[in-house]
């Protein structure tokens, strides 16, 4: 494979059989299995879980094991948003809230991933590829962009041309999901 069409793949697809695979930016890849509920709150809508996500390498199975056992210790690290409900290698996908849809987003589902190098923001959004059912980006969460001891800050997407020199455009612009 070469290096451009790796770039085309994205770094979460959700296939047919409810299998998932995510590629995290600092190059961590997780597998599972995924569940649909129906939503209590909106009719005819429905959120994705995942629960145990497995390392597809060695070393993302053992730094997981490792992240599962400091979280029964010390619970969340203190820089996660209070609101954060995040369990490491566990995801739920929920719609955007009603009042943040707009036509461009209002398929969006979006949650949180938990690894060893901190807290993901994911975002999916049904394929248009005929084998993928949704597929998605990952990218540092608000909370790991403002914290100084982030390791994964620095795998920010970077702003559009036209937005470069306006960083309030910048860093207000939401990410861009891969469909």
């Amino acid at each position: 494979m070469t290096t451009s069409q790796a770039k085309e793949r994205p770094d979460i697809a959700i296939f047919p059989d409810l299998n998932i695979a995510i590629r995290t930016p600092a190059g961590r890849q997780y597998r599972g299995k995924v569940l649909e509920h129906p939503s209590q709150h909106a009719e005819g809508e429905s959120w994705l879980q995942i629960q145990f996500l497995e390392g597809a390498g060695k070393a993302d199975t053992h730094e997981a094991a490792l992240l599962k056992q400091q979280y029964r210790k010390s619970g969340r690290p203190d820089y996660f948003p209070a609101e954060s409900k995040a369990e490491p290698l566990d995801v739920s996908f929920n719609r955007l809230p009603a009042n943040k849809r707009t036509d461009r987003n209002a398929d969006t589902l979006i949650g949180e991933l938990w690894d060893a190098d901190g807290l993901w923001t994911v975002l999916i959004k049904p394929s248009k590829a005929a084998r993928v059912l949704y597929a998605g980006s990952v990218l540092p969460s608000q909370s790991e962009i403002a914290y100084a001891g982030s390791k994964i800050s620095q795998y920010q997407r970077p702003a559009r041309p036209e937005e470069a020199d306006s960083p309030t455009v910048a860093a207000t612009r939401g990410p861009k999901v891969a469909g």
